[in-house]
């Protein structure tokens, strides 16, 4: 857990210089940079999960929780970005 948020800190601190090694747009750099501190910040969470999801519960024989949770949250994780763009 310490890790993650060592890296998150990491990532906040270094989006702006990271997003301007790419030759876009001033809009397309902001963006970017909102993208990857949100990325950031949900971090911790997703790596608790991976620990506790696929370590524990794989562990114990629990897989097909393990591949269900994990499908239903990449869907809707897609479907919310899906309808934003619309």
């Amino acid at each position: 857990m310490a890790g993650s948020l060592v890296f998150t800190l990491l990532l906040i601190l270094i989006r702006n210089p990271y997003v301007q090694l790419f030759n876009v747009s001033g809009d397309v750099r902001g963006i970017g940079a909102d993208i990857l501190a949100a990325f950031a910040i949900l971090m911790p969470v997703k790596v608790q999960n991976m620990i506790l999801g696929g370590g524990i519960i794989r562990s114990g024989g629990k897989t097909k929780y393990v591949i269900i949770r994990y499908v239903s949250q990449e869907v809707s994780l897609q479907d919310g970005i899906t309808n934003e763009l619309l």
